[in-house]
């Protein structure tokens, strides 16, 4: 549950960065989290694979919100996971 908490906080706010032309890689922004949220549906193990399918739905004025899924190596979906953040050049 730490790492699905870690990766919420650090990465789950690129895909609203690629909307504005940047990624976490580029660090050619500022960037930070105004609000965070996760549900855990199912154990979250640490030592599997786990995919993290990420979308965002919005992201416009440097602002932007991206919600997820993460997924076990079994299949399952163990979290649900949503990211509100700004975006500053």
């Amino acid at each position: 549950t730490l790492i699905a908490a870690y990766v919420t906080d650090v990465y789950l706010i690129d895909p609203a960065l690629q909307v504005h032309g940047h990624s976490m890689r580029s660090r050619t922004h500022r960037s930070g989290t105004t609000d965070s949220s996760i549900w855990f549906h199912r154990a979250v193990y640490a030592d599997r694979w786990n995919l993290l399918e990420c979308r965002s739905p919005a992201a416009a004025r440097g602002r932007g919100v991206v919600t997820a899924s993460m997924i076990r190596h079994d299949g399952v979906v163990a979290a649900t996971l949503v990211q509100e953040g700004l975006i500053a050049e």
